[in-house]
């Protein structure tokens, strides 16, 4: 009887000391893979880091939105196990990416998170396939900006919004759901991100490819379209264009990785592209260059859409990648947002015409783009 009753007393001694010390399950919780694939553990980024520790505590939410918006352009680390890019490692044991990017750091860790991962090519040394990989370069952005970063977008139908364009510039939008500014996609994503919009450069039914030299706007890649861009002096510049030239079967030209677009010219998207993001690196070169691939699409009857010229809609989002992994752009890939076949009915205007969101489909595409941005 004596040995139970030493026993109970000793666990009911164990139970207060335990009840006494102050625990916050929410800072105990384990890393978490977020949806852009960043291993994000907000307990240590707020160790790890006093400033922000100070700022938000040790609430995950406004942590994971610091490292979005700051952290990621910062350099500083997500996680414990979080692995640093080698660019040095990464040119000396890939010669064919060295011969077409040489060794600089940037274009290098372009080209490792937008092919390298998954080539399964090592990012560091002590690389052993299994750790979250992040960026160690030069800080490229203060802790928090002095002033709203001002956003440009050049876009088509699916970015339009009657009154936002400049003058002259079609609208598809308001269109059924999609009847606010406030509920489309890029607006949704300059509010959270807390940028404003320098220029909405979307032409309804426009084309990247076309002449340089048009003076309408009505080509992505024409000197209108990129001065009325360049004039709106903005910090970043969205782009989401593609998916009018695949359904109107332009040529796709090809771009070698280092080297440029097979073809010379604008008559080919790859040669387009090229120069977009040419024109715009050299006008604007303090500007962060963000190109979204394009949305998936889908026939009436949910096979995947061919064009007249045998393509899928990836063959030019390949090529975005590319190309703007060259030019040391941010791709957004849109294929991992969540549309799909089964729910366009949830998230696009029409069951047929599978190529513009409504309202919950330019909600989700905000999202993966504000999670996504960094």
């Amino acid at each position: 009887m004596k040995k139970y009753l030493q026993k109970g007393l000793l666990l009911l001694f164990v139970a207060l000391l335990l009840a006494a010390v102050p625990v916050s399950f929410a800072s105990q919780a384990a890393p978490v893979e977020q949806a852009d694939g960043t291993v994000f553990d907000a307990r240590y980024y707020a160790d790890t880091y006093p400033d922000l520790k100070a700022a938000f505590g040790y609430d995950a939410e406004k942590l994971w939105m610091h490292y979005v918006n700051y952290g990621r352009r910062e350099n500083r680390k997500p996680c414990a196990d979080a692995l640093a890019f080698d660019p040095a490692y990464y040119a000396a044991t890939n010669p064919d990416v060295k011969a077409a990017l040489g060794t600089d750091a940037a274009k290098l860790w372009n080209h490792y998170r937008s092919f390298g991962r998954n080539e399964h090519r090592k990012a560091a040394p002590n690389d052993k396939g299994n750790a979250y990989v992040y960026y160690n370069g030069a800080p490229v952005a203060p802790v928090a900006p002095t002033r709203a970063l001002r956003a440009a977008f050049i876009g088509d139908s699916i970015s339009s919004f009657s009154g936002t364009q400049p003058a002259g510039y079609p609208a598809y939008y308001p269109h059924g759901s999609l009847n606010a500014a406030d509920k489309t996609w890029w607006k949704r994503t300059v509010s959270a991100l807390g940028m404003t919009c320098a220029v909405n450069a979307s032409w309804n039914g426009s084309l990247l490819t076309g002449k340089s030299t048009d003076k309408s706007g009505i080509v992505g890649c024409g000197d209108k379209r990129i001065s009325d861009v360049v004039n709106a002096s903005p910090d970043v510049v969205f782009i989401l264009m593609g998916a009018n030239d695949f359904i109107y079967n332009m040529p796709l030209g090809n771009y070698t990785p280092g080297k440029g677009p097979a073809s010379a010219g604008t008559g080919n998207f790859a040669g387009a592209y090229t120069r977009l993001l040419s024109e715009l690196r050299a006008k604007l070169p303090h500007a962060k260059l963000v190109c979204l691939t394009c949305l998936p699409q889908y026939t009436a009857d949910g096979r995947t859409m061919y064009n007249k010229s045998g393509y899928t809609i990836e063959a030019f989002n390949t090529q975005i990648r590319r190309i703007a992994a060259d030019f040391g752009a941010l791709v957004i890939d849109t294929a991992g947002a969540g549309f799909s076949d089964a729910n366009s009915g949830v998230y696009m205007l029409s069951n047929v015409n599978r190529i513009h969101p409504n309202a919950a489909g330019a909600e989700l595409l905000a999202n993966y783009v504000i999670a996504n941005y960094r």
